[in-house]
């Protein structure tokens, strides 16, 4: 769907009296939210990286989002790690007919999402994590609606910027501050494996994420587990296709109590 550069302009000016040195989990919520309602969509988050470039959801709309983006964090593969990997937007247009994507799209399928666009989110000359849309009827993803996410991508890296900036606690921040400080160190060791073996950016941040696992003998991502259900409170779960409501918070603790 075509976005309206005046859809777009309004929407973002409702984020524009957010305050995320106090809340930076209320703020990053009602990012994903609004980008969800302007791209007309089933589902968007937000992912950050952690100290070895893995990508761990930190917002979503919904169960729904959160689910899709646990599942790209398993396994390690979507357009999520494509975008911030290379640096450049990254499209579903059907999870039912791209096999280059692997298992990840079965997981789409399951969660009845067939498409999805995923952009990084750069802050401080690097990406930092992705802004990610998904939805459940396949079709490409025109120039606007790539624009128009970049755009908004622009927005979250500001918000996090402030965010950084007041040096709040609480899992949410240290999070970011955990891919703030990441960020330099995996792209110098991204080049410089590029320039030694002759690999392509996402080869050579899957080989720095294989040495990492490596060295902590831990066993194969993702082996043996199946994850597609949806995530409730208390441990709980439903099928995909029954769940619904709204996503738990990310971060509980206000910004600035001191909760870890």
């Amino acid at each position: 769907m075509p976005i309206d550069p005046a859809l777009l302009a309004k929407s973002i000016a409702t984020l524009t009296d957010l305050h995320p040195e106090r809340d930076l989990a209320g703020t990053l919520e009602q990012a994903v939210v609004a980008a969800k309602q302007l791209f007309e969509v089933d589902a968007a988050g937000i992912m950050l990286a952690d100290a070895e470039g893995r990508l761990r959801w930190a917002s979503a709309s919904d169960p729904l989002a959160q689910a899709l983006e646990d599942n790209q964090e398993t396994f390690a593969a979507g357009p999520c790690l494509e975008a911030y990997t290379t640096g450049r937007p990254a499209v579903i247009c059907d999870a039912t007919l791209e096999p280059r994507w692997g298992e990840i799209t079965l997981a789409f399928v399951e969660l009845q999402i067939r498409s999805g666009l995923s952009v990084p989110v750069q802050l401080g000359g690097g990406p930092i994590g992705t802004l990610d849309v998904y939805a459940a009827a396949p079709g490409g993803w025109d120039a606007t609606e790539v624009s128009a996410l970049q755009t908004y991508a622009g927005l979250v890296a500001t918000l996090l910027g402030t965010a950084a900036k007041a040096e709040r606690s609480g899992r949410l921040a240290t999070q970011l501050q955990v891919a703030l400080d990441a960020r330099d160190l995996i792209e110098q060791a991204k080049s410089a494996l590029m320039d030694r073996e002759r690999l392509d950016d996402q080869q050579a941040f899957i080989e720095l994420r294989r040495a990492a696992r490596s060295s902590r003998r831990e066993p194969p991502e993702g082996a043996g587990v199946k994850v597609v259900s949806l995530p409730l409170p208390h441990g709980q779960t439903k099928p995909a296709r029954t769940a619904n409501g709204r996503a738990p918070q990310p971060d509980t603790a206000p910004m600035g109590s001191g909760a870890s």
